[in-house]
């Protein structure tokens, strides 16, 4: 049997995962052996894309670039290593993720000649496969009138603007691609989902998942005011509001069900965050009419899912998979509540669940897993002040935050010194001192001191940073190997170290 192509996120538009005439299974694993090393010049935050002998993969930071600002999209020959095309794209800093990352961090799809991606900078680009060359490109962050893209999404300013994080879903039978744009960190931004014409780069719909009436749906193409700089041209309308609960991104990939002509979007939080039930179509899962985008259905999971009744930060960060079991069409999420569910395709109606999170024996939860403050705290959790949560065992640690110098920015530093906790974090090449008034200025101009009477080298030895990225290092194997997950916010991020 030939070998199936994985052609975007989870292998195909219904993210089935399903990868056929393949020679790896459990009987072979023991004889798999490194083929190439490939030598990229940035950090890679997404699962690649395979397609007809060919690897495309796009980096979070392309550090041939000055200051790392931009990205790059590799296509690799899986049979010689060799690298036979690339496309690559700087940006201006203030225009890239709130972590840093100015590329990309999605999986690219790739369909019918060409290859599409979403990035950091709030476009959304779309190549030609063999030359990765550009065919045309849409701003998804600011109102593009050459594409028919009217909204204007940057959110507060200060708070982090939206980003394409979602990986695209290509159909080619109405020659579309879905993704999701937004920011739930930015208590401005509004989430949005987008179809865009493949041929043209062309918006054919939009549908805001920011709620304008609690209990109503919102129909398609109906936008908000503040989104808006100018009087929208038809199909699109002025919405009756702004809505008063913002978020409820979608920064994972849509699902497409071929069967039902119809999209499943997971949805992030709500701001301002709330534990489960949350307002809008946040931390659910929202099912949208492929063709015109009108509204499905939405699916919430129930509050008593979660492990622990005080859980906030609960969105779906993976992307739901679509299958059938005994001629049922089901659609299926983990949410970040620890639970996974089960719902009907045609109704979203929850069949079955079951909280993937360990329990004692006598099923009652065990202190140590999402460790929250106590019964009687009125705090909602676990949005408590660091050096509270670091009395309790393996809750936060605040000791040493480590990162790449895609985290060498004003933001992280200043979140690193109100934690109270010193970075391990290698300033950018041709970094200049800040001002003594900057939080986390003392740290960063002593490192550029250390650096420059040394070497970068020597620094790393010095502060133990090897030992950061060897364990950071680790758990990006792990992801891969049990899916794409997210851990991608400063708060959050502490987690994935080791110390």
């Amino acid at each position: 049997m030939k070998p199936t192509n994985w052609s975007m996120f989870h292998g195909d538009a219904a993210h089935t995962g399903l990868a056929e005439g393949s020679r790896i299974g459990r009987h072979t694993i023991e004889s798999l052996k490194l083929l190439h090393d490939v030598e990229i010049p940035g950090p890679v935050l997404s699962v690649p894309a395979l397609v007809d002998g060919f690897m495309y993969v796009g980096l979070a930071n392309n550090h041939e670039l000055p200051g790392a600002n931009g990205g790059k999209l590799l296509k690799i020959e899986l049979a010689t290593g060799s690298t036979v095309a690339h496309f690559e794209w700087a940006i201006d800093p203030t225009d890239g993720d709130s972590h840093g990352f100015m590329g990309m961090g999605c999986t690219p799809a790739v369909s019918g000649g060409q290859l599409c991606f979403s990035a950091f900078n709030g476009k959304f680009y779309c190549l030609d496969t063999a030359s990765l060359k550009q065919l045309w490109v849409v701003d998804l962050r600011n109102a593009d009138s050459a594409h028919k893209q009217p909204v204007t999404n940057p959110g507060y300013p200060g708070d982090p603007p939206a980003a394409g994080w979602s990986s695209p879903a290509v159909v080619d039978t109405n020659s579309s691609v879905y993704v999701g744009m937004g920011e739930g960190e930015n208590r401005g931004c509004y989430g949005f989902v987008y179809c865009i014409d493949t041929r043209s780069g062309d918006i054919n719909w939009i549908y805001c998942t920011c709620q304008y009436e609690e209990g109503v749906p919102n129909l398609p193409n109906v936008l908000p005011p503040d989104a808006l700089l100018a009087a929208p041209q038809a199909p699109f309308s002025l919405g009756p509001c702004n809505p008063a609960v913002r978020g409820g991104s979608v920064w994972s990939s849509i699902a497409y069900d071929n069967q039902l002509n119809r999209l499943y979007c997971a949805t992030g939080n709500p701001s301002p965050d709330s534990a489960l039930p949350s307002k809008g179509f946040s931390n659910g899962i929202l099912a949208l009419d492929a063709g015109s985008g009108a509204f499905r259905g939405f699916f919430q999971p129930p509050p008593e899912s979660s492990y622990r009744a005080t859980d906030v930060d609960v969105d779906f960060g993976g992307s739901p998979t679509l299958f059938t079991v005994n001629g049922r069409r089901l659609v299926g999420a983990g949410c970040k509540n620890g639970g996974y569910f089960v719902l009907d395709a045609a109704t979203l109606e929850l069949l079955r669940w079951r909280q993937l999170l360990p329990y004692f024996n006598d099923g009652s939860q065990i202190p140590s897993v999402d460790p929250h403050v106590g019964p009687n705290d009125p705090r909602i959790d676990p949005q408590v002040p660091n050096y509270v949560s670091d009395s309790e065992d393996q809750e936060n640690y605040s000791g040493i935050v480590g990162g790449d110098g895609a985290y060498d920015t004003l933001q992280c530093h200043a979140a690193i010194a109100a934690r109270g906790a010193a970075p391990s974090i290698p300033p950018r090449d041709g970094a200049a001192p800040w001002s003594k008034r900057t939080p986390g200025a003392t740290w960063r101009n002593g490192a550029i001191d250390v650096i420059g009477q040394s070497s970068r080298r020597d620094w790393k030895k010095g502060c133990g940073y090897h030992r950061r990225s060897l364990a950071e290092t680790l758990m990006y194997r792990l992801k891969v190997l049990t899916c794409q997950t997210a851990c991608n916010t400063f708060q959050i991020r502490g987690g994935n170290s080791v110390q």
